[in-house]
């Protein structure tokens, strides 16, 4: 039990999920997204932590390849995905191409996005130091996103590549910014998605 306790530590250190508080999606931008909903994305990832390191095949690789999720109905409902038998959660196939593995988690996925939108930036911010593990200087000036800024229509890719395009911003957002498209796929509560406000979603990291 006390190694189990220590590697959902790590785990927590490494996903910063010890600073969650809660969950930023707005309901009246996401309906059906509930408190319950949330509560129950944390409990599917730590069930998903557990079953790699200890109930599977413990491959650590399957961190971060694995295309399976753990759902309750509520989950499956949300997402799209199979029901699973009963009422608790069961290992669930997502469909294929949709999941790999931790990053691709919704409850991850949700904690960094903002309440209306995916953030590319938090994402990008996260891979960047937590699976790259390269480290980030604080930004000469600091800038606040305010979506009001930016022309309707605008996709949020569209909205980083002008917030980020000054040369002083370049020395880290050319490395931040293409791997937060990368997860462009996901909206801000981590639903996959192939349109963004009826446009195709381009989440090409060059």
């Amino acid at each position: 039990p006390r190694a189990r306790a220590k590697l959902r530590g790590f785990f927590e250190h490494w996903l910063q999920l010890r600073f969650v508080e809660s969950l930023p999606p707005a309901p009246a931008h996401f309906p059906g997204f509930t408190p319950e909903l949330a509560e129950d994305l944390r409990t599917s990832l730590r069930l998903f932590l557990d079953d790699i390191a200890w109930d599977g095949s413990g491959d650590f690789r399957e961190l971060l390849r694995a295309g399976h999720v753990f759902a309750n109905a509520r989950v499956a409902a949300y997402y799209g995905w199979p029901a699973p038998p009963g009422d608790g959660f069961a290992r669930v196939a997502a469909p294929s191409g949709e999941r790999s593995g931790v990053r691709t988690h919704p409850y991850l996925l949700a904690a960094l996005s903002h309440p209306k939108s995916t953030s590319p930036i938090l994402r990008g911010v996260f891979l960047t130091r937590g699976s790259v593990g390269r480290a980030l200087r604080s930004p000469p000036v600091a800038v606040a996103f305010n979506d009001a800024e930016f022309a309707p229509g605008m996709s949020m890719r569209e909205k980083v590549e002008k917030l980020t395009r000054a040369e002083n911003c370049q020395g880290c957002h050319a490395v931040i910014n293409p791997l937060g498209f990368s997860l462009e796929w996901y909206d801000a509560t981590g639903r996959f998605r192939r349109e963004e406000a009826g446009r195709p979603v381009d989440a090409a990291s060059d």
